[in-house]
């Protein structure tokens, strides 16, 4: 670009932001030449006032340029950025300090600024199109003129390619542009234009936010958010400010992860609904509105039903309002993206979003599998097994399993700091989770074996790291601790060097032993090798324990599982034979039981909970997860899934008992001598159990024992050696892992031998094996299988230890068969080798398998073939109710095939066992229908489908279900008959498919299908019969029960029946059942109604044949049902209270379901409408509008404002005490309690009362209101008016007006946020649409049949209440603040905008059509001089003209254009009736106040527009010259009293501006009482009192409401209203003025003017003693009278300060140039006063002096403040001064009260070097413009008058002050001295020693000196009077001295006497002179000297007197420095 240095065009506004700030400095900006095309300002200084003041991040529109490549500047907007001002500290009365802050809006100005400074992020063309055109036609040399439309492209992020739109790479800031041009000049003859504007964007969309709306939400919530960032932390916040920075950071990062694209379908559809929970719990702990977004979208949920909707975004406005709720109580619900549980939508299909997908996430590869990881996830594995489990398919059960999440928690080892073992020992670390509560452990353990290092034995560089899994919630509930239990493995002793075991191999880990390892005392084993790992034992060690904490955090929702690290100490048993119950010692803090041990300190572990499904949190987290061994619960989780395979045995090594004294237990067996014997010795074994997997042949199963997770199973586990304990307690768990296959034949051996305590000697690296200490002195066996069939019972077991010497010569088949339990009898004979042993052994068995069980009797029913008696297999299935549910559903599969077996076996040709078969199908289905173990009915349905095979199952179950019904009353078949309802379902699911498979039997033979087929639905249809019989029973009680379980599962049996039956066809069939249970009551009706939801939910409704007739049929079934409550009908009159209570409950629980009916009818309707299909077929698509016209057959019923009533009032009692909600309930019970809009506080934002509590939301007021409104928003336009039409025809007029009045009245509740809260934005947005879309066919009926013909109507026929009640209720909804878009905050506007752009204009124009057409005829008033329609009936309607005054102040053009000629058509109709508008008047002036003050409308915009508008239509209209003057008088009083109350508004908070706030409301109280409206003026003399109270100014506020007192007169017979805003009722005025005098003297008792209290008293005293003669009362008000004046004389008292302060320079004209007084506060001194004057004007500088300033600082651009401190000076010609008896504390008050008068001094000096003698003083007197104390603590200033005082005048002064104050103790003392009373003369004391001695710097003795001498006389020759005048001063001092000196001495006690001896020495000496002059001797008192008169100069005059006669120079006069008068 060439530098021509003039403005040029742009060819595109460019759009950015700026990187960098930018003030208004030292920039030499382009000129402004006439190159430019833009009209800038004249007369400005183009550096300071055109360069912008930019903020990083403020967005700029650059239309210009200027400059070339390397120095650019750009032309163009500026948009500031939401800023927080910090304003000043506000003191709250908790004593706390918090900073203020506004939140400014955005402010848009034209400027310049350089290229450097700004990021370009795009090119926008202008909104008029015209920029491009004009660049071209520059560019060319030709006109620029030329207009054409352009429409705005989508802003695009900065990461997308720039070469998207085919620019070039952007470059960075500061180089070149980003295309180089050639702009030639301008032509001089180019028309300037205004600036171009740029396209209005809705929150900033982007191009990426086409593909991924969520995209641009949460760029629109996050520049809201940190714009209000630095609110919370200027109010300083902290939490609430870490809490959005959190939310903020995080939304952030989702949002750089969906524009990366790089997601897979699945993870980005989860992003999502991150993100979207996210942005509403950001929003609600703000206050801000609650946006629905969709879950899965992202983009703003849309709910209109018309040809352009987009299905990804789109749902019904029902799912859209229960999902408006679930986000409100996001907290509760946890899951926000789906319909709550509860509710009746639950579960409804959503065919149009399941499939949609973004095609560019179709084609994302899946996350990376982790099948290839070493994770140890076998229990997620199916393990292959002989019998074949039944599973559902893998969708099903994937589905199943993450609907249910577990708590998972995981542990890393990061430090063990310990040495429990030498070198070439290990550590065994077993951690695992513990319960308290219960007392058990919950999981298996993970065991680690480290070195002596501290680290993985095996792999030292692996991580010890694990994950407990399936926690459930029950188990949370308890303290749940971390437990690690620590064993040492190596030598019997510990030993720091590790003697005797210094060739064991590093790391070797000898509790695996291979089998080449063991010795010879295993059967089949070799020799040992002489490997000496078999030297090693296990010896227990320590023990460390936590309470997981966090755990319980993060289930409470308090804590986001976050990684954390802890230390656990490590603790050692004191006795080591209670190391296995250790864990609970240290738990319950037993300190006797453990110890501290220098070998171990802590251990630190890594903790993190998860919560999920198990396999999703491995997937998710694989960084973490990915190599970490799985630990499983102990047992199955409290939800079983179908998919777990489990086949797991737990054996816990418990206790042993070897002493060789136990007798052991009785048995078959003969007990020998213990192992102490057999060992050969008689001290306490050392013994070691050795356990291992055998099968019947002896052979060892190999890797069958697993220690715990984290470590290979073994073949063989040792336990841990006990020293010296014959009865030891191990505690060791271990777990079995044995094939399926083989688990039968196994059992295990166990193996005893006592290890020696000694270290046997090594020879050449071997261990001499000759000592058989070691061998084993005992084995036993516990077989797995006992009988061969059932598996080992879960329990203990004590086993019987046989003598195990001869071990090698025993064989397999002689111990197998021998006893294996104590107590277990056995017939065959022990052989003689097997020698018992008197010692015992116990251990814990605990079975978990998906495949084993230890039920005998279900396993002789899998088996029944077996069974040969038929009597065995009947006691079998009585006893089946007996097996445990686990059981049951471990084996599901085999118990059907063995139940449908036995059906059809030879045992039951009789049918004798069909009940008893029957019977058992139900109780299983009863367990599988079971909450816990819902997730195996996949299960079930699979095995009907596929597996069942019993054809005849059919006739058996029928006919039993039969026999049942037909006795249903008999107590034998009555219980069976409810359990066989209860799965009514499942028994016709087998009964339909055995049908199916029976006729698949049937193909070939002759009979026909048909036939069978109609043979088969009469036995069905005569089922159904007899149910139709037994619900239409009615006398017999003993059947509800019975009924009720039928009502709640016979629509679960029509899915099944719609395999015989045609929908239509059950249609029918449900008519019948219906008609069979019309006769029901009680609780029976509410599940009638249940039913029929369960109708309409169903597949019924989804075919658009029985879609129509059931939606007939339900609407006719519930409308008895639904409508007001009738107390007639529902209760009688001698109900009690409670009983009544009841019925009501009872008629709201069956609103709410008939609601919810309705719902779900209206949801399902909706998605018809959307539905392509029936879009493109005309016909249904009628067909589904003549539907929903039938639903609005309801509305009348729904409407009824008494059920509206009853809805806020009444709570179901089984509703108390609970917080939840349920919205559109779908089960019963359910809560009907109000519940809150949410946990989190109330809005905080500074716009907002904290204090504002949440309203509470009534749900079924809610429903209620957002089913009308769903089911007008369904309907079309045609079926309303057809509707409204019909009802007009059918009901008449006058019930159509009741409908139309009960729809306004539920209108004006929901515009009220009676069922929404307002926080609620998209439920309230659409109730705001459907509002105004119904107000058309409305006020097409309003004006065709509710106007009568004015000309023959005397009004009578008018229906004023019905059009007063439509037009307030349209007025409500065009003022709704939900529709004021342009104060919207940027998420709220875009939000709106989107969902229903702006309504107003389509609802004003309603509301004009409507007003106009009750007036007079166009002509009519056209001829009156109207520029509208008025008059008519419009008369009777003008009450509402505080609502049309409202819409008059809106910034909607064509709202407020309509809203004022509604008003002035109000004005004239009301001038042409009376005469006047005296009531519009009041009215408007009463609105208008309430809307600029207590509502915070309108501005100074409003306030123009609706002035100027009105003023204009009647200065155009020929109406009458009177009215027209009275007009604009009164709205030059609206616009005066409007521009009052903007002043008083505008004013920012914070105690600086208190003073303005006053000021600014006193103005608007002297106005208001000028018009004469005194209610108003009461309110504001209110508010000023409270703004007074809130600053603790108590005696302002007293005068103030001093204003409010002297309104009424002590008058006892007129009477005043009431005021219940001051809880003032009906009284006289006398009654009414005492009342506030009592308030008045207790505010001012508060603020200590006692004095002020006392007149109000005596006011009052004479009241009550000249007019009501109540002496009761007057006794008491002089009684507080007296109170008072003590209180003035004893307390004491701090008077508040008063300070002088001066505004000069650039300060707003109220201030600027004037001077004020100020009363400080309480204990406030001048530097405080300073820093709260500049806090209040943070730009102001203070002037450090205080003379007047000059010119230049008077004239300045800046402010300056000059503040000083000021001396009262009061009238001391009052007698209060004059007396000396007056106490201090009373003069004192008067010093400083009631004064207007101040005065400050400063010394003036000629030069630095003049010293006593030549400085003058300059005292400056201020009269100000109230007298203080006023309402006001500032008064302005209105004259000042300044006085120099010589210093000869200064020191007279000072002498005749001291000589005052000495004669007002002399006549205090004089007075005490006629007294007995022993006087303290301190005082005299100390003013006496000050005059006889007074210091070097100051005192008479220093006057005299310096101004009587001859030398002063020479300098000063005409200073003769002044030096008369301080002579005679001077000796009257003297005079006053010598009398209190004679007076001290009178009066003075003994011990002072020596101290007035010295006091008389000093006078005599320093005052020699005088005493000789004077001759004081015996001289009499005289009075005291008069005092000096005061002239009006504040000098004193001397008395006349000669000084010396040669000299006559005349006095200088005194010098007036500065008059001024103000005033």
């Amino acid at each position: 670009m060439t530098s021509t240095q003039q403005w040029h065009p742009l060819e595109h506004i460019i759009y950015g932001f700026a990187i960098h700030p930018l003030a208004q400095s030292s920039f030499a900006p382009p000129p402004a030449n006439d190159g430019s095309l833009r009209d800038l300002p004249q007369n400005t200084h183009p550096a300071l006032d055109f360069i912008a003041k930019l903020d990083a991040g403020d967005e700029v529109y650059a239309f210009e340029q200027y400059g070339d490549v390397n120095n650019v500047w750009y032309r163009g907007y500026v948009v500031s950025s939401t800023r927080s001002s910090f304003s000043q500290a506000q003191h709250d009365p908790s004593g706390q300090t918090s900073l203020l802050a506004t939140l400014d809006e955005p402010q848009v100005f034209v400027a310049i600024f350089p290229r450097s400074h700004i990021h370009v992020r795009d090119e926008l063309p202008d909104a008029e199109g015209t920029l491009a055109q004009v660049y071209a036609r520059v560019k060319l040399g030709q006109d620029p003129y030329g207009r054409e439309k352009h429409t705005m492209e989508t802003l695009r992020e900065e990461d997308e390619l720039d070469h998207a739109r085919g620019r070039q790479p952007r470059i960075p800031n500061g180089s070149t542009e980003t295309s180089a041009v050639t702009i030639a000049p301008p032509s001089s003859s180019a028309e300037k234009l205004g600036p171009p504007r740029p396209s209005i964007k809705s929150g900033d969309d982007t191009a990426s936010g086409q593909t991924q709306p969520l995209v641009d939400e949460i760029a629109s919530a996050l520049r809201e958010w940190h714009s209000l960032l630095f609110v919370y932390l200027s109010k300083r916040d902290y939490k609430l400010f870490t809490t959005v920075k959190e939310h903020l950071e995080a939304l952030h990062f989702g949002r750089r992860q969906l524009l990366s694209e790089t997601l897979s379908a699945d993870e980005t559809v989860k992003l999502r609904k991150a993100c979207v929970t996210r942005l509403v719990r950001g929003n609600m702990v703000q206050g801000l509105d609650i946006i629905v977004r969709h879950p899965t979208w992202g983009g703003l949920v849309t709910v209109d039903v018309d040809n352009s909707l987009d299905v990804r975004s789109w749902m019904s406005a029902v799912r859209m309002y229960a999902m408006q709720v679930s986000l409100a109580h996001i907290d509760d619900l946890g899951d926000s993206s789906l319909i709550p549980r509860s509710c009746a939508l639950y579960g409804l299909k959503d065919h149009l979003t399941k499939s949609e997908t973004p095609a560019r996430e179709k084609s994302h590869v899946s996350s990376p599998s982790f099948a290839s990881s070493k994770l140890s996830l076998s229990r997620f594995q199916n393990v292959s097994s002989t019998r074949t489990q039944t599973t559902p398919s893998p969708s099903t059960t994937t589905n199943t399993r993450t609907s249910v999440a577990f708590y998972h928690v995981f542990l890393e080892l990061r430090a063990f700091v310990a040495t429990p073992c030498a070198p070439g020992e290990t550590a065994e670390v077993y951690f695992s989770l513990y319960s308290k509560t219960s007392g058990r452990f919950l999981t298996e353990e993970f065991c680690a074996i480290l070195n002596h290092n501290g680290v993985l034995a095996r792999d030292s560089m692996t991580k010890i790291r694990t994950l407990f899994t399936d926690l459930g919630h029950q188990d949370i509930q308890d303290t749940i601790y971390l437990v690690c239990s620590i064993v040492r493995s190596g030598g019997m002793k510990m030993s720091a060097a590790g003697s005797g075991f210094s060739s064991m191999r590093s790391g070797s880990v000898d509790v695996r032993l291979g089998p080449d390892e063991m010795d010879s005392i295993f059967i089949g084993g070799s020799p040992s090798n002489g490997r000496d790992s078999t030297n090693s034992v296990r010896r227990p060690f320590g023990c460390a324990v936590m309470e997981l904490r966090q755990l319980t955090k993060v289930a409470a929702g308090q804590e986001m599982g976050l990684t954390r690290e802890y230390s656990m100490p490590i603790f050692v048993p004191a006795n080591e034979a209670s190391f296995s119950t250790l864990h609970q010692d240290l738990i319950a803090s037993n300190t006797s039981s453990f110890e501290k041990s220098p070998r171990a300190d802590t251990i630190a572990v890594t903790v993190k909970v998860f919560h999920g499904d198990a396999q999703t949190v491995v997937k998710e987290n694989p960084s973490l997860l990915q190599d970490a061994p799985i630990t499983a619960r102990l047992g199955f989780p409290d939800v079983v899934f179908p998919g777990d395979v489990r086949n797991e045995v737990y054996i816990k090594l418990w206790s042993g008992d070897f002493n060789p004294s136990n007798s052991g237990s009785s048995g078959p067996v003969r007990l020998r001598k213990g192992v102490a014997a057999l060992a050969g010795s008689s001290n306490p074994a050392n013994v070691e159990v050795c356990c291992e997997v055998r099968r019947q042949s002896g052979q060892v199963v190999e890797a069958a024992i697993a220690l715990g997770t984290g470590e290979p199973p073994v073949t063989r586990f040792r336990s841990m050696v006990f020293q010296r304990n014959d009865t030891p307690t191990y505690g060791e768990l271990v777990k079995l892992i044995i094939p399926a296959n083989i688990m039968q034949e196994c059992h295990l051996f166990f193996t005893f031998r006592n290890r020696s305590s000694k270290e046997r000697p090594t020879t050449g690296g071997r261990t001499d094996s000759s000592n058989t200490a070691d061998r084993p002195f005992a084995f036993g066996y516990l077989p797995l299988f006992p009988e061969r069939q059932a598996f080992l019972e879960d329990g203990s077991h004590t086993l019987i230890l046989y003598k195990a010497d001869k071990l090698s010569a025993i064989p397999i088949n002689e111990y197998i068969n021998a006893p294996a339990v104590v107590g277990q009898s056995d017939s065959h004979t022990v052989s003689r080798n097997l020698v018992p042993l008197r010692d015992s052994f116990t251990v814990r068995s605990f079975l978990c398998s998906t495949q084993f069980t230890a039920n005998g009797v279900l396993v002789d029913l899998l088996n029944w073939e077996r069974l040969q008696d038929k009597a065995d297999l009947i006691a079998a299935l009585k006893k089946l109710t007996f097996i445990g549910e686990m059981e049951i559903v471990k084996f599901l599969r085999d118990i059907f095939d063995s139940l449908f077996a036995i059906l059809g076996s030879s045992h039951n040709q009789d049918g004798e066992m069909d009940d008893l078969v029957f019977n058992a199908l139900v109780m299983v289905l009863g367990i599988v229908q079971d909450r816990r173990f819902n997730n195996f009915q996949p299960v079930l349905d699979v095995y009907i489908e596929k597996h069942f095979n019993c054809a005849s199952a059919s006739y058996h179950m029928l006919h039993s279900m039969n026999r049942l019904l037909g006795n249903p009353t008999d107590q034998h078949t009555a219980s069976p008959l409810r359990a066989a309802i209860k799965v009514w379902h499942y028994i016709f699911k087998f009964i339909i498919r055995a049908r199916e498979l029976q006729k698949q039997r049937e193909v070939g033979i002759n009979t026909t299908s048909e036939h069978l087929d109609a043979s088969f639905k009469r036995e069905i249809q005569a089922h159904l019969n007899e149910v139709n019989k037994l619900m239409s029973e009615s006398s017999d009680p003993a059947l509800v029960g019975t009924q009720t379980l039928a009502l709640q599962h016979f629509a679960s049996i029509l899915s099944e029946l719609s395999d015989i039956f045609k929908p239509v066809e059950l249609v029918s069939t449900v008519t019948a059942f219906a008609t069979a249970i019309g006769h029901v009551k009680g609780k029976m009706v509410i599940w009638k109604l249940m039913m029929y939801l369960q109708l309409v939910r169903g597949f019924l409704f989804d075919n658009a044949q029985s879609r129509a007739l059931l939606l007939e049929a339900v609407v006719g079934w519930i409308k008895p049902h639904f409508g007001a409550y009738d107390e007639y009908m529902h209760i009688q009159m001698d109900d009690t209270e409670a009983v009544r209570d009841a019925s009501r409950t009872q008629w709201l629980e069956t609103t709410r379901i008939c609601i919810s009916v309705i719902a779900v009818m209206v949801d399902r309707l909706l998605y018809c409408f959307v539905d392509p299909i029936i879009a493109g077929n005309p016909r249904a698509w009628r067909q589904e509008q003549e539907n929903v016209e039938y639903l609005l057959s309801l509305l009348p019923r729904q409407q009824s404002p008494v059920m509206t009533r009853l809805a806020a009032q009444h709570r179901s009692s089984a509703s108390m005490g609970s917080s939840t909600h349920v919205v559109l309930p779908g089960s019963y019970p359910f809560p009907l309690a109000s519940v809150t809009t949410s946990s989190v506080p109330s809005p905080r934002l500074p716009s907002t009362p904290t204090s504002e509590k949440p309203k509470p939301v009534q749900i079924g007021l809610s429903d209620t209101a957002m089913v009308i409104l769903v089911l007008i928003l369904s309907a079309s336009n045609k079926n309303l008016a057809n509707f409204l039409e019909s009802y007009i025809d059918i009901e008449g007029k006058e019930n159509t007006a009741r409908l139309l009045l009960s729809f306004f009245q539920v209108a004006t509740s929901i515009l009220n946020n009676e069922a929404f809260p307002d926080k609620w934005l998209n439920v309230n947005i659409l109730s705001h649409r459907v509002m105004l879309k119904i107000f058309d066919p409305i006020a097409f009926i309003l004006l065709r049949d509710f106007i009568p013909h004015q000309e023959h109507s005397s009004g009578d026929g008018f229906n004023v209440r019905l059009w007063r009640d439509a037009l307030s209720t349209l007025l409500k909804l065009l003022s709704s603040d939900q529709l004021v878009i342009e104060e919207f905050s940027p998420q709220k506007r875009r939000a709106v905008w989107r969902l229903a752009n702006d309504v107003r204009g389509e609802g004003a124009a309603i509301l004009l059509r409507l007003w106009e057409a009750i007036g007079w005829s166009q002509a009519e008033s056209a001829q009156a001089g109207a520029l509208t329609r008025y008059g008519g009936y419009q008369v009777t309607l003008v009450s509402l003209v505080e609502q049309v005054l409202n819409l008059c102040l809106s910034h909607h053009d064509q709202l407020r254009s309509n809203a004022v000629q509604i008003l002035y058509s109000m004005i004239v109709s009301e001038y042409h009736q009376h005469g006047s508008f005296s009531q519009i008047e009041t009215e408007l002036i009463n609105k208008l106040d309430k809307l600029f003050m207590s509502d915070i409308r309108g501005d100074d915009i409003s306030r123009a527009f609706f002035v100027n508008q009105l003023r204009t239509l009647f200065d155009s209209s020929s109406l009458d010259d009177k009215l027209k003057e009275r007009v604009g008088e009164f709205l030059d009083l609206v616009d005066l009293f409007l521009e009052l109350l903007l002043s008083v508004r505008e004013l920012p908070d914070g105690e600086e501006y208190q003073d303005d706030r006053v000021i600014a409301t006193l103005r608007l109280m002297n106005f208001i009482r000028r018009i004469g409206r005194d209610e108003m003026y009461i309110k504001y003399v209110h508010q000023l009192v409270n703004m007074h109270l809130q600053g603790h100014n108590y005696v302002e506020a007293a005068l103030t409401l001093k204003l409010h007192a002297d309104l009424h007169e002590w008058d006892l017979n007129s009477f005043v209203d009431p005021m219940p805003e001051l809880d003032l009722p009906r009284q006289s005025q006398f009654v009414r003025k005492e009342t506030l005098c009592l308030l008045i003297l207790d505010y001012l008792g508060k603020g200590k003017a006692w004095e002020s209290a006392v007149e109000i008293c005596k006011e009052l005293a004479f009241q009550h003693s000249e007019m009501t003669f109540n002496y009761q009362r007057l006794s008491e008000i002089l009684v507080h009278q007296a109170m008072l004046l003590e209180h003035i004389v004893t307390d004491q008292r701090y008077y508040s300060e008063y300070f002088r302060v001066a505004f000069y320079g650039n300060f707003p004209a109220a201030i600027r140039g004037k001077q004020f007084i100020y009363r400080g506060y309480e204990w406030e001194k001048l530097g405080a006063f300073c820093e709260r004057m500049l806090n209040k004007h943070p730009e102001a500088r203070l002037l450090k002096s205080a003379g007047e300033p000059s010119d230049e600082i008077r004239n300045s651009p800046y402010q300056y403040i000059q503040c000083m401190s000021v001396t009262p000076e009061p009238d001391r010609s009052l007698s209060i001064f004059a007396n000396p008896d007056v106490p201090e504390s009373v003069r004192k008050y008067y010093e400083h009260s009631a004064i207007n008068l101040f005065s400050s001094t400063r010394q003036v000096a000629p030069n630095s070097q003049a010293g006593f003698c030549d400085t003058w003083i300059e005292k400056t007197f201020y009269t100000t413009e109230e007298t203080f104390p006023t309402v006001l603590r500032r008064s302005e200033i209105v004259s000042s008058q300044v006085v120099e005082t010589s210093p000869i005048e200064n020191a007279i002064n000072d002498v005749e002050t001291r000589t005052r104050e000495l004669h007002m103790l002399e006549l205090k003392y004089k007075t005490l001295a006629q007294t007995e009373r022993v006087v303290s003369t301190n005082p005299l004391t100390a003013a006496l020693n000050n005059a006889v001695d007074s210091p070097d710097d100051s005192g008479v003795l220093l006057y005299r000196q310096a101004f009587l001498s001859p030398d002063y006389l020479t300098e000063h020759p005409d200073q003769v009077d002044a030096m008369h005048k301080l002579s005679v001063v001077i000796e009257d001092h003297v005079r006053v001295v010598r009398r209190c000196l004679a007076l001290h001495g009178s009066l003075c006690s003994s011990e002072m006497r020596t101290f007035h001896g010295v006091l008389d020495r000093f006078f005599q000496k320093n005052f020699a002179g005088e005493i000789d002059k004077l001759n004081m001797v015996d001289e009499p008192i005289d009075e005291a000297p008069s005092s000096p008169v005061r002239n009006p100069a504040g000098l004193y005059t001397p008395p006349p007197r000669e000084w010396v006669s040669t000299i006559h120079s005349p006095r200088k006069p005194p010098r007036l420095i500065a008059t001024n008068d103000d005033a």
